[in-house]
């Protein structure tokens, strides 16, 4: 097993290989360019390391490179890709996220950047999905946008060879989106979508917007325009199963379970419960599962219809087909869902960790769960606490190996390695 890290300090590079006993067998310093930072990483099935680094240079510009290197850390090959508008169109990266994947030649890569100014004059912010050959390192595929304002993103690859991903994005579309995207090409569903905030004021960036009635209340008014970056959600990830990928993830849901009543804003934000919907391996075919259909849901659960009025005060709409939610979590200053893990085990079922922490995300407060579901979401182990010591980042994933499952962190500079002995 291998662990690539960065040391926050001095910005090195590091390839720990772990022994079956999870004890380092030894420890090496990648020749990567100094002074870049990583932003994703992967291997082939001969154990050549593939890394996504950038480093912002003085004209305020982020320059991508993508490494390949040898199980024991030399450079055999690097390529910088352009951050021009006609390339992958970066001004800046700055906490946003990164995903490499490995499959048959081929490198998946989901980003999310601030791009070049576009013709109104502004840095917009959005999610890039492209493929690289992993032998030249040249771009194969610029397949575009995954969504705008993306926040996060999870990739894997499904047994027909395909890479299949998610992110999370506030517009275009608002909502969890999910991907297909092969050598050449992507194709893209709305999984999941949420609420809005609305203008508080009439005046909305400089045009006057009607009351919005419907959610408005004796003591604060609301209006027709919205420009809400939040998205009250965070990523799992996605699993595939026999008969369709189980989407999971937390959100924020009312008394009914409802995702979109807008009135659930500001002072009445609701916990975030974990919850999932689960999607047709076909969701990208046109002819069985119409853009506009929602065909590709196919797990049974809450329906409901919504929308919210756009910046420019058009009429959204917003639809969720079969969302079930796993927690009942109800206490928005006590109790909300953080940092979602799972893991597919031999027999389909599939382990969910999180932690639970308090509104403020304080470290005093955070407990860590677990519990199991089948291929359908039938939760097989209730959910149930586990030691508290056992510490869950953003970003990186749990991994099973025999009947162990183990995390790994970074905690005051050092790696320290979780561990957790499944029944």
């Amino acid at each position: 097993m291998n662990i690539i890290w960065q040391d926050s300090k001095t910005k090195k590079i590091y390839l720990n290989v772990l022994q079956k006993n999870f004890s380092v067998k030894s420890a090496i310093q990648l020749s990567i360019p100094i002074n870049t930072k990583i932003l994703a990483a992967t291997n082939d099935e001969e154990d050549n390391i593939y890394a996504v680094v950038f480093i912002e240079s003085r004209n305020n510009k982020d320059f991508i490179t993508l490494c390949k290197l040898s199980n024991n850390g030399v450079l055999i090959a690097q390529k910088k890709h352009s951050s021009d508008p006609k390339d992958l169109n970066i001004y800046k990266i700055e906490n946003y996220a990164g995903a490499l994947v490995y499959n048959s030649g081929v490198l998946g890569f989901f980003m999310a950047r601030t791009m070049n100014k576009s013709n109104d004059g502004l840095n917009h912010q959005g999610g890039i999905g492209v493929t690289f050959d992993a032998n030249s390192l040249n771009i194969i595929s610029n397949t575009g946008q995954t969504s705008g304002h993306s926040f996060d993103n999870y990739l894997t690859k499904n047994e027909a060879g395909d890479f299949i991903g998610i992110d999370l994005g506030d517009n275009y579309p608002r909502g969890i989106n999910l991907h297909r995207m092969t050598r050449k090409s992507r194709e893209s569903r709305l999984v999941y979508t949420f609420k809005t905030e609305h203008g508080e004021t009439a005046n909305g960036y400089g045009k006057i917007y009607p009351k919005y009635k419907e959610i408005s209340t004796y003591s604060k008014s609301f209006y027709q325009w919205s420009n809400d970056n939040e998205t009250y959600t965070e990523l799992g990830g996605l699993v595939e199963v026999s008969d369709g990928y189980l989407i999971i993830f937390s959100g924020e849901h009312d008394e009914k379970g409802r995702s979109l009543n807008n009135k659930r804003i500001g002072d009445n934000l609701d916990s975030r419960n974990l919850g999932f919907v689960k999607v047709s391996k076909e969701f990208y075919d046109n002819k069985k599962c119409p853009f506009y259909s929602y065909n590709h849901i196919i797990s049974k659960g809450i329906n409901e219809n919504g929308g919210f009025f756009s910046f420019g005060g058009d009429w959204t709409k917003q639809k969720n087909i079969g969302v079930n939610w796993l927690t009942d979590y109800k206490s928005r200053e006590k109790e909300n869902v953080r940092n979602i893990k799972i893991q597919k085990l031999p027999n389909e079922n599939i382990l969910i960790l999180w932690l639970v922490t308090d509104g403020n995300y304080t470290s005093e407060s955070t407990v860590t769960m677990l519990m199991s579901i089948d291929k359908n979401g039938k939760i097989i182990q209730s959910p149930i606490l586990i030691l508290d010591d056992i510490d869950l980042n953003r970003r990186d994933e749990i991994i099973l190996i025999d009947n162990t499952i183990f995390s790994v962190q970074g905690k005051d500079n050092f790696l320290q390695i979780n561990f957790l002995e499944l029944e």
